[in-house]
Formats: C-alpha cells, structure tokens, sequence
C-alpha cells in the first residue's frame, strides 16, 4: 500500500518508524535536511517540494495513493494537502492539527486530526493501521500497551497462549464477546480477539509483526485434501490436472480421488498416480456416479472439492439451485468449478462487505499469494438513478478496505469499480479463476450462481462460516 507522508519532522520520523512494512511511502517536505533526518528510520521515496502544490502531489502519486498524512507546523499546508487526498479519493487521510484551534478546520472536511503533541504519531498511526486499536506509553517512553485486533490471517489465531514468542512482552487482558478475559497460559487466541499487550518499547516493531502480519492458510480451515471425482480416462486431463495444480499450490496435504468401480479402475489409477509425481494421492471406490457421492466423502475429509460443472439447467430456470452450490452448502467447503483456466495468472474477487464477501476475499488472497497471482478487486454497484450517488463512495472504500487486507500478506491488489448490472460486469472481466462467496438460502438462484454457470474460466465457490 503507498501512503504519502507531507512534513518529514519529528512526528513524521516516529510515524516512518511505526508503519508496517506494507507500507510504500513517499517523504514530501520543504527541506532536504529534514528528509535526510529521516532516511535513517526506513527506507522511502523522498521529494522536497511544497506538499500543499497540486503538482508536487502528483509527482508523489496521490492519484495511486491508498493513504495521506500530512504532518507539518503549518495548517495551511496540511489542510491544503489534505483537500488534494480528498479529491483524489484517497481513502485514508489524516493529519496533526499544527495549532488546536484549528481542529474545527479539519473536521469540517472529515479528517481524523490531532494535536501535534508526543502521541501524535502514535494516533495517526491507528488511523492508518486497521488491525491496531489502541496504543498508549508509560515509563518515561521506555514500554508501551498496545491493543490489537486478531485477523482471521494472523499467525497467532487458534494459537496457544505459552508457544507465543514473546518473552519481553505479556498479554495482559483478552476481549472476546463483549467480556474481558484475564489470559493464561493454557488460553487460546481467537479470531476476533482484541487483545491487550505490554512491553518495552524497543521491541515494538517484533510483537507488531508478530500479530498483524498475515499468513495464508487456504483450504486448512475447511480441511487437508483436495477432493476430485473422476468418470473416466477422459477426466485425467481435464479437471483432475486442475486438481493437482491446486493441490501443489495450496496449503493441502494432498488428494483424495473419488472414482467408480469398473474394469477400467486399475488403469485410471496407475494414469492419476503417474499425473501427480510429488503429490500424495488417495483413492476412494464407489458404487454409482463418483459425483454423487462427493457430499458424503468431503464431508469426511474436508478441503475443497474440484469438479467439472453440474449444473445444465439455464441460470434463468424458476428456483433452479446450482448443485454446485448445493454441493457447497451440504458439505460446507469450497467448490471449484474447473474449466482448465490454470495455472492462475490473474484471480478476480468481488468487493463486498458482506459474510460471503468476507469468506471469498479470504480465499483469493490466499490463492493469489500461494499462486503468485494478480489479485483484482471489483466492485459493482446499480446505475447513479437506481442507487445513488453515494453507493460508488461505499464501494470504493469496500475495494480499498480489500486492499489494505491484502497488504497485510503481501499481495497487491488492483481496485475495480465498476456500475451496471453485476452479472454482465463480472462475466465481461478476461480472469483466469473467479472466487465467489456463498450464503445459504432456500429460494431463488443467486447472482454467484449466474456467473459461476455462465463463465468461461474456473470458479471457486466459498461458503462462509458466519
């Protein structure tokens, strides 16, 4: 993510020194010995120039920029570079407010601003990190609390509190569910957790890391295998080289191939085994269809089935549920739809704050990490005489909010926002894999539906847990 930082003194250096490394940022400021100053703190693009010019703002990158601070000892440049982020819709503005009496200034525009006192830094950064709550000093500055929100990507989730590494630090409150928690030994943390921690100053950037840094974990929160069925020889090339793609460029631990007894069964066997050098392969024999018995076996195993697709019915046919995503929902894993679009250039992902939004975004970030994929986010909203001017505002912040998230992991996302109708936008983007969340509902064919049926390249459908 690029911030553009405008003013390079102390409070800009104790910023530089608290970002995250997602962070690109660009050092504006009137003196070249201020931006030397600072160029021991971290690395960054610098530019000495006016950060209240429209072209020295440009010359930054603010039409690109995902976040501004301006931080100078003068309002008017602040308020100026602050009103330049606003037009150009950078998503995360802040700014220190060089004389209070000008706070009313900055939040008739709307921006988070704040006193230029020794915790200003330490505001402005909560303003641009999502994932930290609350941070405060003590001991003359030489230890700190911090309170941290555990993401559902955190490297600490699900982990027990004695294996953390944080010898120097302790873990004083955990909030969960609207209770506090005093924490032992033998607690585990949670997605969702808030959680207090406390320690010297000095390893701040370690207990940061260590908590808001992302790790992917795609299909282990739904399962270890990746389940194919197969028809016949025919499949081998097909959806089960898919299969096998996914698994090498998953978290799975490998594939469970459901396929139906018959004279043949020995043949495709030794062919599926010699397809998948490295991979460990499982076998599993039914009686009947092998996709009729998918529900059963994942069920069991978990992961994320691949399979062709299911479905012949027309998107349009009255209630006509997609048995893929029956599929998804009686087993509760992901199901890919494999049309051979691999191995995944480019993965599309809608920007939607909303449960299945959350369950799809997590997996492509996932799967653009492990694939070293290009991550799109796009965002569809109805005609301005439909929704509302308003509407592309949410959007807009719906795909920034994604690509914050998928910083977190280093991955780079671009934003799409897009009007019209959702279904013509999402088939009319050239992708290799569409990752799309499903929520369960008795009647009616969703909009995921429709494009899962109707596209040309691969689709992963994801249930949520929520």
């Amino acid at each position: 993510m690029k911030v553009i930082v405008v003013g390079a003194g102390g409070t800009a250096r104790e910023l530089l020194r608290r970002l995250g490394e997602a962070w690109d940022v660009t050092l504006v400021d009137t003196d070249a010995d201020r931006l030397k100053l600072a160029a021991a703190v971290r690395p960054f693009t610098s530019i000495e120039g006016d950060g209240s010019s429209p072209v020295v703002l440009a010359e930054a990158g603010i039409a690109t920029s995902d976040a501004l601070v301006a931080c100078t000892n003068n309002d008017a440049v602040n308020l100026a570079a602050c009103k330049e982020a606003l037009e150009a819709n950078v998503f995360r503005v802040g700014a220190m407010a060089a004389d209070p009496e000008r706070m009313i200034d900055y939040q008739n525009l709307g921006i988070a601003a704040h006193s230029p006192d020794s915790l200003a830094a330490r505001w402005l950064e909560l303003d641009l990190e999502p994932r930290r709550v609350a941070s405060m000093a003590f001991a003359g500055g030489r230890a700190e609390a911090i309170e941290l929100e555990v993401g559902s990507d955190s490297p600490v989730a699900g982990k027990v509190l004695r294996d953390l590494p944080i010898s120097d630090w302790l873990i004083g409150v955990i909030y969960r569910d609207n209770e506090l928690i005093i924490p032992h030994g033998d607690d585990v943390l949670k997605v969702g957790d808030r959680v207090t921690v406390v320690g010297p100053s000095t390893k701040f950037g370690e207990i940061i890391a260590l908590f808001t840094s992302g790790q992917a974990k795609f299909p282990l929160e739904y399962g270890s295998l990746v389940v194919v069925p197969l028809r016949g020889i025919e499949d081998l090339e097909t959806v089960f080289g898919e299969a096998v793609y996914l698994t090498r460029n998953s978290l799975a631990k490998g594939l469970m191939v459901v396929f139906r007894e018959g004279e043949d069964s020995m043949e495709l066997l030794e062919r599926a085994s010699r397809l998948a050098p490295g991979v460990e392969v499982k076998f599993h024999e039914v009686r009947g269809k092998p996709v009729d018995h998918l529900a059963e076996v994942a069920s069991d195993v978990g992961g994320v089935i691949v399979t062709r697709q299911l479905s012949s019915r027309p998107a349009w046919w009255p209630l006509a549920q997609a048995k893929e995503a029956r599929l998804a929902y009686e087993t509760g894993v992901p199901v890919l739809i494999a049309r051979g679009t691999y191995p995944y250039r480019e993965i599309l992902v809608p920007a939607r704050p909303t449960a299945a939004g959350r369950a799809a975004i997590r997996a492509a970030i996932d799967l653009a990490r492990l694939t070293k994929a290009e991550l799109t986010g796009l965002a569809v909203v109805d005609a301005t005489f439909i929704a509302g001017p308003d509407v592309a505002d949410d959007a807009r912040a719906a795909a920034a909010r994604l690509k914050e998230q998928a910083a977190v992991q280093g991955v780079s996302v671009r934003r799409k926002v897009r009007r019209g109708n959702p279904i013509r936008v999402f088939l009319g983007f050239t992708t290799d894999l569409t990752v799309l969340g499903m929520r369960q509902r008795s009647v009616g064919v969703k909009i995921a539906e429709h494009i899962a049926r109707d596209a040309t390249s691969s689709v992963l459908l994801v249930p949520t847990k929520e």
